[in-house]
């Protein structure tokens, strides 16, 4: 399913700190009565056309050590803020490079290559491309109201390689756009690495996360850190 949980090293570094095809056709006026590829398929397809989206989200591996991420993505460019440990991590995702530092004003450094790999792995041009692969048997959900939107569920059940138990709630007005991911369980093994599975051995899975997506379509520039990284 679509991953939003894939900077567990990232994780763990702050605490050893211290701390489906397409269905074709026109688009509906209204998802309900779509079938549940078919949703999965206009949300990714709306996401794939959209300049930006602001993700907020709650996570909670294995071991019970608990972040919050904070994300500003584009299609090729991310601003990153991972919370956990009483610890804070930035990330600058651009097409040329990824760049980390542990306050906004730097030194900024090269991050290790699985933890940059996982943060480009936040771009929407990948996470479409990853959700697009790495999905299990989907179900059609009820309808109901998050974040003061009447969205429908589309349930993951998890069992293909790179996918987790999920749940995405999905705009019923269209155009369908993606208002929230919920994580049931850990990954099944197998995932892609670009995907967000490129983790050290013995680093946690995540158990559960929650991640929210506003603000769709906003212009949103994101550059290289002032003094340009390492």
């Amino acid at each position: 399913m679509l991953r939003r949980a894939p900077l567990v090293l990232a994780v763990a570094v702050l605490a050893a700190c211290g701390s489906s095809g397409s269905s074709g056709g026109s688009a509906p006026q209204t998802e309900e009565s779509r079938t549940a590829t078919q949703i999965y398929d206009d949300f990714l397809t709306d996401m794939a056309k959209e300049r930006s989206v602001h993700v907020t989200g709650h996570q909670v591996d294995a071991t019970g050590v608990a972040s919050d991420l904070d994300v500003i993505v584009t299609q090729d460019s991310a601003n990153i803020t991972l919370s956990a440990s009483g610890q804070t991590l930035y990330l600058v995702v651009t097409p040329q490079a990824v760049y980390a530092a542990q306050m906004r004003s730097g030194p900024w450094l090269t991050p290790p290559a699985d933890l940059a790999t996982n943060a480009r792995s936040l771009t929407l041009v990948t996470t479409v491309r990853c959700a697009r692969i790495e999905h299990g048997t989907l179900t059609k959900g009820g309808v109901s109201t998050v974040n003061g939107q009447r969205v429908i569920a589309v349930d993951d059940d998890g069992k293909a390689p790179g996918a987790s138990p999920s749940t995405v709630y999905v705009t019923v007005s269209t155009p369908a756009r993606l208002v929230r991911v919920v994580d049931h369980g850990a990954t099944t093994p197998g995932g892609h690495s670009d995907c967000g599975h490129a983790t050290s051995p013995g680093a946690p899975a995540t158990s559960n996360a929650v991640f929210d997506f506003a603000s769709w379509g906003g212009s949103v520039t994101v550059t290289p850190p002032p003094s340009g990284g390492v």
